[in-house]
């Protein structure tokens, strides 16, 4: 493939989760157009109260919110589901890179 992909506002993507994952057993893939492009993953914190809901049944629905540039980290994601805690705060995709590069 040359050049990069660029998802757009409002495309679905699919919510994988990855127990198994070496890194984070709460990861949780983001997968776009019907799951043939891996655009990275929920950042851990967020990860980390979203992988139970999902572990027992709950139906997450993923969104594009910003297609980024086609470079990694650029694009934003929205979550919908009842069940997502209220206490989770709006925060960028490049807050999420400096807490891992941290």
């Amino acid at each position: 493939m040359i050049g990069s992909i660029r998802p757009e506002h409002g495309d679905r993507v699919q919510l994988i989760r990855r127990p198994d994952n070496s890194y984070d057993s709460n990861a949780i893939e983001i997968w776009w157009r019907d799951a043939r492009f891996q655009l990275g993953h929920i950042p851990r914190r967020e990860a980390s109260e979203l992988a139970p809901l999902l572990d027992d049944g709950a139906n997450a629905r993923g969104y594009i919110w910003t297609g980024g540039d086609g470079d990694a980290w650029s694009a934003q994601v929205v979550v919908f589901n009842d069940d997502i805690p209220t206490g989770w705060r709006v925060r960028s995709v490049d807050e999420a890179a400096q807490e891992l590069d941290s």
